[in-house]
């Protein structure tokens, strides 16, 4: 078991799939970890505010914040894939989100 020391402030959400943990933060970043060796593989920035939502599917991170914004991001390279502004999808903060290939589309 380890601590997992790094962020500046307090975690507001915890993904894991088996060998990293991504953790994000009041301090605005998301922290890639080794779980097996608990050492920080990566630092994700870009986010404004608080990072409350995570969901991890493969190398592919989706985060969501109260910047009003959502990135998708690959956990490997540290690269975002895309990132969706405040100014073209949400008004107010984001806090869930649910990806993948067996999510389908229906009109409303």
């Amino acid at each position: 078991m380890h601590a997992l020391v790094g962020h500046t402030n307090k975690v507001y959400a915890v993904e894991c799939d088996g060998k990293r943990i991504v953790s994000g933060s009041m301090d605005h970043t998301i922290r890639v970890w080794d779980m097996q060796t608990g050492r920080c593989l990566r630092v994700l920035e870009g986010h404004r505010a608080l990072v409350g939502l995570m969901q991890l599917r493969g190398d592919i991170l989706v985060s969501g914040a109260a910047d009003h914004t959502l990135r998708a991001w690959n956990v490997e390279t540290g690269a975002v894939i895309h990132a969706f502004d405040k100014d073209s999808l949400h008004t107010h903060d984001v806090w869930s989100c649910l990806w993948g290939p067996q999510v389908r589309r229906y009109p409303y």
